[in-house]
């Protein structure tokens, strides 16, 4: 595994400077997180927070924290749309789920970047964005609106995506620490997404146009996968090109897409030229640590 690059290792300590007490930073397979140190449940009314839904019949529906399921999240819509006005300094638009099968609000290119990590990862099976608002006391943070829902096959996710410079607003650290412990009741995992090696998002952004089998020549996949299993793994993607006889548009796009469905592992942090490394099956992909584990990040940094 490579190490934490120049970008994820300076903003690691800048932000660790901001957060002081009020929380543990870490990078994972070249994604940097927050952990929030949650508000101790016995200085707050938690049982007194209410989650605000979008309902599609009444506009808005209200549930007690106690009642809340991830079925009531992933049944209601965006409790909020994205703003848009002159000047703004974030640059919300839309981005097309390849596991919803939809296009999906996100509300800055921080966020977006995000969401390509979890569209990447095989274990999410749904996703939400602004899925709805934790009402409460003020002096606790309250309201709150969590950036993105995630259910995968391990549980529930609520991630915050912030920046360091965000951080260093005191209020927006007790949201934070309010929306953990708000999590750590629901039983969901949580994490706040700070930053993403550079090289890993153009990758992410490249492959995302690669997931779609119908574009890809089911020919060129198969005698793809079938070169990658002849092979000893590790093998360069040079090597894969060149065991096979079929060559040109068709090859290339069905090795992106074996990249980017996880028939051939990839670690994306590296350049994805001819020299990159793959293998045909091997350990989890980059960031799955980050997307898929369902323990809280204190639990599972085994990087």
């Amino acid at each position: 595994m490579q190490g934490v690059g120049f970008l994820l290792s300076t903003l690691q300590a800048e932000t660790e400077a901001v957060v002081g007490q009020d929380g543990t930073v870490r990078a994972v397979d070249g994604v940097l997180l927050l952990e929030p140190s949650p508000l101790p449940p016995d200085t707050w009314p938690l049982r007194a927070v209410e989650a605000h839904l979008s309902d599609p019949v009444s506009g808005r529906r209200v549930v007690p924290v106690g009642d809340l399921s991830q079925l009531d999240v992933l049944e209601s819509g965006p409790i909020r749309q994205p703003a848009e006005f002159h000047g703004q300094r974030n640059h919300p638009g839309t981005f097309w789920s390849h596991v919803e099968q939809a296009h999906l609000d996100y509300e800055s290119r921080h966020e977006l970047s995000r969401l390509l990590l979890a569209d990447y990862d095989p274990n999410t099976r749904a996703v939400r964005t602004q899925p709805l608002t934790f009402a409460g006391r003020r002096d606790c943070g309250m309201p709150v609106t969590p950036d993105i829902l995630l259910s995968t096959v391990h549980g529930t996710r609520l991630i915050e995506v912030k920046t360091t410079k965000g951080l260093r607003d005191p209020r927006t650290r007790l949201k934070l620490r309010a929306s953990r412990a708000l999590a750590d009741y629901l039983g969901w995992s949580y994490e706040v997404f700070l930053a993403i090696e550079p090289q890993l998002l153009r990758n992410l952004q490249f492959l995302h146009d690669y997931q779609d089998a119908s574009r890809i020549s089911p020919s060129a996949l198969d005698s793809v996968l079938a070169a990658a299993d002849r092979l000893d793994s590790p093998f360069r993607l040079g090597d894969l090109e060149a065991n096979e006889a079929i060559l040109g548009d068709d090859l290339r796009a069905a090795v992106l897409h074996a990249i980017r469905t996880h028939k051939v592992q990839a670690d994306l942090r590296q350049p994805l030229d001819l020299d990159m490394e793959l293998s045909r099956r091997g350990p989890r992909p980059p960031g799955a640590a980050v997307v898929t584990n369902e323990h809280r990040l204190s639990e599972r940094v085994h990087s």
